[in-house]
């Protein structure tokens, strides 16, 4: 027979071994269902990761068709082969995005492989554009482009959308069912913490009817260290006996033990608290405290450099009175955290824009946490509160978080932010969505011809024309290099054509402080009502853009021309009358020379032209007195080149740019800036150069004194050979002298 306490004992490891049972049965579940929703979530992770790389790709086909309209239109070799190569690059990184689509795409791969065939096809189209733009076939290339590739890049992204609109729709569906397996881990796990808790009190009541009493007795002689009467009696023959009896004992010994260490731990907190008030006063963030009514006890350096409050001020005042915060948008007085500390006992932190105002009125944006001062009996008597200055960590923050969705140049809206703005238009499928794309005219030219602080200045005009003509509601971004798009909502076409005519209006009246006056080619679309894609509206609007800017492209050119002969006259001491002498004398040696008219119109041009590249020279170097130093001589001769590249951006001035670049040649090699000799140098630059040579001799300059008419056909004739070509020489000096 088994005695009552073998019976209990057997029991008790009977119901323990159950309890584990459960308990191990409620863990391997739980550890199943999550495993099974960590892989449906990662799974439904997919399709939102195509959604993502899917809508990179169609910005990219986008941009892509943008490139290749600027390689088709460039008539500079230089500038086409770097946007062909940047047209490459953005080939690899879509076809990098195909390849991430490949693994992730949970719907039919065929539908990722039509679109890579047909990227593939458009590359070729764009293959042949590019080919067609080297042979000079610009009509052919404006029609190719315009119908096989606008049609081409029309079709991959429509194909993208149905890529895009299965991994929304798979996502939905994933997220769903890891919806109902968490549900049901929930259930699981409610479950299992009630058998947990159910269990720990039966086997708490039976602890507590029979070991309690004994362990209460132990506490209880621990805490008096056995003194008196509070020695342990218990006789029990089981463990909880034998450790009465060990403790016992082991009391005995504690006693005199005691007495020596409480003197070492009086002495050890003398030693601790002198340690804690050098750290304080050394620690590089501001530090505070005070007892349980909120008075302050001590403050170091750098809390007192940040209130305004020297130590001896500070301590003993209410620390409220000291420590002023503010909210930094709402200006209303944040509570007091110290108070809180006290009340909950508990570390403390105050809230983002949180500001420290000094005794003097400054400001400080600070990061802070008040925490508990605790004895060693668990008692709390005071805080601590540790802040820190963050003001300038903020201002970085606020810039950094500014330019990641505004153009640094113009202050305007950027391209992440179009990006966002579309996505969220298209979900919330917003009707009536107006964009007007811009392209400003004359960048490139004013890049070249005064420098990119020129250029810049010019997209900052624009930036203004555009916000004082749009509606305040628009949402105005700067696309590109020289692109801007405005997202206007509830609108229609008869808006935007006003819209734009405001802007075109206010680009005329702009009293411009640039050299080429603010001017933007613009077209416009509406967002259809069965359409509800952005980005093909985005597409039509670039299209009607750009048939806006092919008609009007001769009578900007011929202003951008007028803008830079200005220029040039109030730069220089070129001016007018010299340049019409110069053409009237180099007119003369071309059709003594018996030249086509043709080839005369062009001379006559470039004698008008020939010093363009002078606008990009600064003020200093051009009107300076006396002799060049080294520097500045190397500056100056760089202007045939920089006109050279000026003429090539402008179709109506290209047949004059080599004339240009080698006005500056010798006959005999000794020029610049290629070093071309005899007839390697185009004969328009040996005329002009003559002619040019000539006028500047016997005009006044400020620089030097005037020559005889006379002396100045004996240097011409002096030079020849060296400088000019001997029978240009002979052709001009003998009608000269007529």
């Amino acid at each position: 027979m088994l005695s009552n306490m073998q019976l209990k004992n057997k029991l008790r490891a009977a119901f323990s071994i159950i309890t584990l049972l459960l308990l191990a049965t409620s863990i391997i579940f739980i550890v199943i269902v999550q495993h099974i929703i960590e892989n449906t979530e990662d799974l439904y992770e997919h399709p939102y990761t195509v959604t993502w790389t899917i809508l990179e790709i169609k910005s990219d086909v986008i941009h892509l068709f943008s490139i290749t309209e600027e390689i088709t239109e460039t008539t500079d070799p230089i500038l086409r082969q770097e946007l062909i190569n940047l047209s490459e690059d953005k080939e690899v990184e879509i076809m990098n995005h195909l390849e991430v689509i490949y693994d992730l795409y949970l719907g039919d791969i065929q539908d990722i492989q039509d679109i890579e065939d047909e990227f593939l096809i458009s590359n070729e189209n764009r293959d042949t554009a590019i080919a067609l733009t080297v042979a000079e076939k610009y009509d052919e290339v404006f029609i190719y482009r315009l119908t096989t590739i606008k049609d081409q890049t029309y079709e991959l992204i429509e194909n993208i959308g149905v890529i895009e609109d299965f991994a929304n729709a798979k996502a939905i569906e994933l997220k769903d069912e890891a919806t109902r397996l968490t549900n049901i881990y929930n259930i699981v796990v409610v479950t299992s913490i009630l058998s947990v808790v159910l269990i720990s009190i039966i086997l708490f009541i039976i602890i507590t009817r029979n070991i309690l009493p004994s362990l209460q007795k132990i506490i209880l002689t621990i805490k008096s260290q056995g003194k008196g009467e509070n020695k342990l009696d218990l006789d029990r023959r089981d463990e909880i006996g034998v450790i009465s009896r060990n403790l016992n004992s082991m009391l005995e010994n504690i006693k005199t033990t005691n007495e020596i260490n409480e003197l070492n731990l009086k002495l050890a907190n003398l030693r601790d608290k002198e340690n804690l008030r050098i750290t304080l006063m050394s620690i590089g963030d501001g530090v505070i405290t005070t007892d349980l009514n909120g008075i302050i006890t001590n403050i170091n350096p750098v809390a007192s450099s940040l209130t305004g409050y020297l130590p001896i001020e500070a301590i003993g005042k209410n620390a409220n009175d000291v420590f002023n915060i503010l909210n930094k948008l709402t200006r209303i007085v944040v509570p007091s955290p110290i108070d809180r500390v006290i009340k909950e006992g508990r570390i403390i932190g105050l809230a983002n824009h949180t500001v420290l105002i000094s005794k003097n009125g400054t400001e400080y944006d600070i990061s802070d946490s008040g925490a508990p001062i605790i004895d060693e009996n668990g008692i709390i008597f005071g805080v601590v509160l540790v802040f820190r200055d963050v003001t300038q960590e903020y201002a970085n923050r606020k810039e950094i978080e500014y330019l990641s969705w505004h153009d640094a140049l113009t202050g305007l809206n950027n391209r992440n932010h179009l990006e966002k703005l579309i996505l969220s238009l298209q979900e919330s499928k917003t009707k009536n969505v107006g964009i007007i794309m811009g392209d400003v005219n004359g960048l490139k030219i004013t890049n070249d011809a005064f420098g990119h602080a020129f250029g810049d200045r010019l997209l900052k005009e624009i930036s203004i024309i555009l916000k004082v003509s749009t509606p305040k509601d628009s949402t105005i971004v700067r696309w590109g290099g020289d692109e801007f798009v405005l997202v206007i909502e509830n609108t229609n076409q008869n808006e935007l054509d006003i819209i734009c005519g405001k802007i075109t209006k206010a680009c005329v009246n702009y009293d411009s402080k640039s050299p080429v006056k603010p001017s933007i080619s613009l077209g416009h679309a509406v967002l259809n009502n069965n359409d509800q894609n952005l980005y093909r509206t985005l597409i039509r609007a670039e299209d009607m853009m750009y048939e806006n800017k092919l008609l009007d492209k001769n009578s900007l050119r011929s202003v951008i021309v007028r803008s830079l002969e200005t220029s040039l006259y109030e730069k220089s001491y070129e001016t007018e009358e010299h340049a019409l002498r110069v053409a009237g004398y180099s007119e003369i040696i071309a059709k003594k020379m018996q030249l086509h008219q043709n080839e005369i119109n062009s001379i006559i041009l470039l004698a008008k032209l020939h010093d363009i590249g002078k606008i990009s020279i600064d003020d200093s170097i051009l009107l300076k007195r006396g002799k060049l130093n080294s520097e500045e001589w190397k500056t100056m001769i760089k202007h045939p080149e920089t006109g050279y590249r000026i003429a090539s951006s402008l179709n109506d001035l290209t047949h004059i740019a080599e004339g240009i670049l080698c006005h500056h040649e010798f006959y005999d090699g000794n020029g610049y800036p290629r070093g071309l000799k005899g007839e390697e140098i185009p004969i328009q630059a040996r005329i002009v150069s003559i002619a040019d040579a000539f006028d500047v001799m016997i005009t006044e300059r400020n620089y030097k004194q005037t020559m005889s008419k006379e002396d100045a056909i004996e240097e011409l004739i002096r030079c020849k050979g060296t400088q000019f070509d001997p029978e240009l020489v002979d052709v001009f000096v003998k009608e000269i002298q007529k």
